[in-house]
């Protein structure tokens, strides 16, 4: 784990809570870390509601979110803009002049709506560019059903998925299709997850650097505990990765 070795190190024991991507869970684990006085609190917030924004500012202890700006205190977060430009310049580099667009759910700001409109806004930017999207939730299964429902139908020539996961789901709905990838549909997406390397045509992608959030996020927050630093917000850079999944059609 990217924290455990700093924190261990520092004499902090790790408690780690998997919400499910479920609201109502965040606000409850933050709740219980808060009520069973913990030092502080690393969390890879996904959504950001009223309720949990009056819980973490009545907080006595610091949070350090990770992976959504936080408007009320710390955060590292990935430049959500940096990310949907550089997959929007090489898709159009390529010859590519329409996306279909597996959108995840708007309930996470960063990839629900930054990450969107990034990529819609610089592709569409180009002046000779389609954009069309459809929700699949946020999960592999759902993208995969969602590709096999509806988007064959637009016979693609590209999609590109929210995150590696939604992409993927859409890659195995094309390819039990008898679709070729990337000679009869090109797919891309966001993430860069181990799963998109490890199978032919590797997925091509964006890079976020997760394991450095942590570590910053971990350091971050000793010096917060500490009260050695003030509230900060820290913007990480993203990379774009190429592999196969996406046809060069100059």
């Amino acid at each position: 784990m990217w924290s455990r070795k700093l924190l261990k190190k520092k004499g902090y024991k790790l408690l780690i809570v998997n919400s499910n991507l479920e609201p109502e869970s965040e606000l409850e684990a933050i709740r219980s870390f808060q009520a069973n006085r913990m030092d502080g609190i690393i969390f890879l917030m996904t959504h950001f509601s009223e309720d949990l924004e009056k819980t973490m500012k009545a907080s006595k202890i610091p949070i350090v979110v990770v992976g959504q700006e936080n408007p009320i205190g710390d955060s590292i977060f990935f430049s959500e803009q940096t990310a949907g430009e550089q997959l929007a310049h090489y898709l159009y580099r390529l010859g590519h002049r329409k996306i279909h667009y597996l959108a995840a759910t708007k309930n996470d700001p960063a990839i629900g709506i930054y990450r969107r409109n990034a990529i819609r806004n610089t592709f569409l930017a180009f002046g000779d560019t389609e954009f069309e999207e459809l929700e699949a939730g946020f999960r592999m299964d759902e993208a995969y059903e969602v590709t096999k429902r509806e988007l064959i139908l637009s016979q693609p020539e590209l999609i590109v998925g929210a995150t590696d996961m939604m992409a993927i789901g859409a890659m195995k709905a094309c390819l039990e299709e008898g679709l070729r990838v990337p000679k009869d549909v090109s797919i891309a997406g966001f993430g860069n997850h181990a799963t998109g390397a490890s199978f032919y045509p590797g997925l091509t992608t964006v890079e976020y650097p997760y394991f450095n959030a942590g570590e910053i996020a971990a350091d971050h927050l000793l010096h917060r505990i500490n009260h050695q630093q003030q509230e900060e917000s820290i913007e990480l850079p993203t990379k774009l990765i190429l592999r196969e999944s996406v046809l060069d059609k100059r």
